[in-house]
C-alpha cells in the first residue's frame, strides 16, 4: 500500500526502509541485495540510498514509498492519493513510473483520487464514484455513476477529463 504521505521510518536510510518492508513480510529470509538494488534505479534513488528521510525532497519519498510497495512484488497494489501533495511535475513524473513499473512488475493497481487527470492518466479502468444529491443526507454511501476505460493516447485523454468532470458535475449540489 502506498499512502498519501510516504510514512517511512524516520531512523532507517532509504534503502533500510525498502529492505525492512520487504523483510517485514517474512522474517525467515533477508531480501537479496540485487532486489533492492533493482528497485532504486527503478525509482531513480541509487545516489540516495544512504539518505535518511529528512534529507529527501517529497517526491522522493513517495518514489521510497513505491518501492517499499513493490519490494514483495506483490498482485495488487493499493493507493491512497499517493500524489496529492506533490507539485505538478513530480506529480506528472511519479505518474509515469508508477503506470510503468506496475506494468513491468505486472502488479493489478487501486488508486484512490480526487483528481480526475491523475485516473485517466494511471488507469485502465475508471470508476467515478459520486453520491447522488437527491438521496438523504444520512445516506452516506456513493455509487459508482460512470464506468469506462481511458483512452492513453495524448489526443484522448483530455477528453475522458473533461468526461469525469461533466459526469461529477451532475451530483455536486451547486451551491450560491
Amino acid at each position: 500500500m502506498v499512502y498519501q504521505e510516504p510514512r517511512l521510518l524516520p531512523w532507517l536510510n532509504v534503502e533500510q526502509n525498502i529492505a525492512f518492508a520487504g523483510n517485514a513480510c517474512d522474517m525467515g529470509s533477508a531480501l537479496p541485495n540485487s532486489s533492492i538494488d533493482a528497485l532504486l534505479r527503478q525509482v531513480f534513488l541509487e545516489d540516495a540510498r544512504h539518505c535518511l528521510p529528512k534529507q529527501l525532497s517529497a517526491g522522493m519519498a513517495q518514489r521510497v514509498a513505491i518501492a517499499r510497495a513493490l519490494v514483495r512484488q506483490p498482485d495488487v497494489l493499493l493507493l491512497d492519493e499517493p500524489f496529492s501533495a506533490l507539485d505538478v511535475l513530480t506529480r506528472r513524473r511519479l505518474l509515469a513510473l508508477t503506470r510503468e513499473l506496475t506494468t513491468r512488475h505486472q502488479t493489478a493497481t487501486v488508486i484512490v483520487t480526487h483528481d480526475p487527470d491523475e485516473a485517466v492518466r494511471l488507469a485502465d479502468r475508471v470508476l467515478v464514484l459520486a453520491r447522488d444529491v437527491n438521496t438523504s443526507a444520512s445516506d452516506t454511501g456513493a455509487t459508482v455513476q460512470s464506468d469506462f476505460r481511458p483512452s492513453h493516447e495524448p489526443a484522448a485523454i483530455y477528453r475522458d477529463v473533461e468526461g469525469i468532470i461533466a459526469t461529477l458535475e451532475q451530483f455536486t449540489p451547486h451551491r450560491a
